[in-house]
């Protein structure tokens, strides 16, 4: 995850991550692909009530706002993982 990590860094990536996550785990739960605001509130509705915090602040991030929160986002990921790997 060097080369992730990076990217990561860069408060724009990390929302767009979560988001990206939560539209990967509603795909595998559903067999269909939906928008990243559809996927990310079933997630909240869905997930670990300790993700929806972080999800709803990556709904919330607009172009040009800081989203910082590397460790956040990369625990989701890596859980994001972890949930994949049980479907």
């Amino acid at each position: 995850m060097a080369r992730e990590g990076t990217r990561l860094r860069h408060t724009g990536y990390q929302a767009y991550a979560v988001l990206t996550m939560c539209r990967a785990l509603y795909a595998l739960e559903h067999g269909a692909l939906v928008s990243k605001p559809v996927a990310a509130r079933w997630a909240q509705a869905t997930l670990d009530a300790r993700w929806s915090d972080l999800i709803e602040r990556a709904l919330a991030w607009r172009d040009g706002a800081v989203f910082d929160d590397f460790t956040g986002a990369r625990d989701f990921i890596c859980y994001a993982v972890e949930c994949s790997k049980k479907r």
